[in-house]
């Protein structure tokens, strides 16, 4: 017998139930259960396949903090103590917050998530990692407030949440199509982003996101697609489809520092300004901003 998107099947009381998809129905040993729609997957419970017995983890947790989970050492089960993302295990059972100075950003499509990856020790997450992301694609923390920010390009959305995971809300439900570049300003206390479908650059207020202002939309908006973009405490960096602008915060001033580059997506500052390039497979390094023009690949 064949049975088609099998997932799972179930064993009971020396019985087998097996989900038969293609006529929706279930099969129960000899015999055939007709049901409303076409199962996958069978379960079978019973209180006999959960028997009661001495657990480690039974009383008060094990003594953990946060998660419990046994371990077997010389043939007697013992408390294992765990803790969630975003947290490490200190004393007997604590668990305290992890709080590093440098950590990664990272913004993943499948699964779906944006983790915080601490640079030492390797291994730990500097914060609780954003899993209610349907796609995100830009990401930027604020350490003075414990935020993470993001953008979720399925939902159309820019979400925040505190570092430990906590307090997650929307920040910018509205005007948000391709977002695709995302910048926390520390010393002016505002969030730039860039899209790529509506052709803007736009900042609001990290205390108020309803002060919201556009500050770049060309007149040319189907052909200018911003992407990504970093920021100088003095200087805002952007970069476009097949260029790259610096954009003075201050008055506006829109200044090209490279129209060579294919497909640019990717946008950092570091003693100069680095760009990675989608269609040539390559990084490119622009010192520019702070040392005057010139490219190294």
């Amino acid at each position: 017998m064949t049975s088609q998107e099998l997932v799972a099947i179930a064993a009971l009381g020396g019985a087998l139930y097996l989900p038969v998809w293609r006529n929706s129905s279930l099969l129960a040993g000899a015999r055939s259960v007709a049901l409303d729609a076409r199962p996958t997957a069978a379960l079978a419970f019973h209180r006999a396949r959960q028997p009661r017995s001495a657990h480690p983890c039974a009383a008060h947790n094990g003594g953990c903090a946060q998660l419990c989970f046994p371990a077997y050492e010389g043939g007697a089960a013992r408390a294992r103590c765990a803790c969630r993302h975003g947290w490490r295990l200190a004393g007997r059972g604590a668990c305290d917050r992890v709080h590093e100075d440098a950590f990664l950003l990272l913004a993943r499509g499948a699964p779906p998530l944006v983790q915080a990856l601490a640079l030492r020790p390797r291994g730990w997450e500097a914060a609780a990692p954003a899993t209610d992301a349907a796609r995100p694609t830009a990401a930027d923390a604020d350490t003075r407030d414990h935020y993470l920010y993001y953008c979720d390009v399925h939902r159309y959305e820019i979400v925040r949440q505190r570092l430990d995971g906590s307090g997650r809300e929307v920040f910018a439900g509205s005007d948000v199509d391709n977002c695709e570049g995302l910048a926390v300003d520390w010393m002016g206390r505002n969030l730039y982003w860039t899209d790529a479908a509506l052709g803007t650059v736009s900042a609001a207020r990290l205390d108020a996101p309803g002060v919201r202002r556009v500050l770049v939309r060309d007149a040319d908006y189907l052909h200018y697609h911003p992407r990504a973009i970093t920021l100088h405490p003095a200087n805002g960096c952007d970069t476009y489809l097949n260029r790259v602008e610096r954009l003075e915060l201050r008055s506006g001033r829109r200044q090209l520092v490279t129209s060579d580059a294919v497909k640019p997506y990717g946008l950092a500052l570091y003693e100069g300004q680095y760009s990675a390039n989608v269609s040539l497979l390559s990084m490119q390094r622009s010192i520019y901003i702070l040392y005057g023009p010139g490219r190294i690949v």
